[in-house]
């Protein structure tokens, strides 16, 4: 259920509003929209609720550790690993080893969440050398906060995919968490006025639109085995 109607003054129409219901002011950003206020508020370590397709997601900087932290005491969610989303795939090589069945997983139609090997910057240019990704690799790129998957070797990383998350993203050069907007246990908000009601206390701002969803629709996940 999603029309493929995409029009500047018919809608859909998305907006950017506070979660203590106070202004949100045009004088408070550099932006191009609601939208472009919202990658802003990300890169400020603001938590911010996104109203995907199939609910709401809460989304932070991945490598800014406090906003990781402050998400995972609020939504208590203790150690299970976080997804992230990254603009496109040569961002993906900056922070994981991607093959190419990888690669073309994360640009299928479905969209998955990807399990890929993560790439620490403590690893020397000749360790990578002869991997996929090496030609993609900077040496000035932010490292993923170390909450986002405690203990464990993999991230999973998927591409944007709705308009609405190209949109965001369209000046992150750094992965965002995304990941259900609920509290551990409890369904996905759907609702504009629920979620407000249920994740107020999480998310700072909210990003939403004015089109419904008919049904919650939660990302599938795939790893490259053997």
């Amino acid at each position: 259920h999603a029309q493929p109607i995409a029009c500047y003054k018919c809608g859909p129409r998305a907006w950017l509003e506070r979660a203590d219901s106070k202004p949100v002011t045009a004088e408070m950003f550099s932006m191009l929209d609601d939208v472009d206020a919202a990658c802003t508020l990300l890169q400020k370590g603001y938590i911010v609720a996104v109203k995907g397709i199939g609910g709401f997601q809460l989304a932070c900087d991945a490598t800014n550790e406090d906003a990781v932290a402050r998400l995972r005491q609020l939504k208590h969610r203790e150690r299970k690993p976080f997804a992230l989303m990254v603009r496109d795939l040569e961002i993906s090589y900056e922070y994981c080893e991607v093959s190419e069945t990888e690669a073309r997983l994360l640009q299928s139609a479905a969209a998955p969440i990807v399990i890929l090997e993560r790439r620490y910057s403590t690893r020397s240019g000749s360790d990578l050398a002869d991997t996929p990704s090496a030609r993609y690799r900077s040496p000035y790129r932010t490292e993923v906060a170390l909450s986002i998957a405690p203990g464990i070797n993999t991230l999973g990383v998927m591409l944007p995919n709705s308009p609405l998350h190209h949109l965001l993203l369209r000046r992150m050069t750094r992965p965002i968490v995304l990941t259900s907007g609920n509290l551990s246990d409890e369904p996905q908000c759907i609702d504009n006025d629920e979620a407000m009601a249920h994740l107020g206390h999480i998310a700072e701002f909210f990003l939403t639109h004015n089109r419904p969803i008919a049904q919650r629709v939660d990302d599938s996940v795939v790893k490259v085995m053997a």
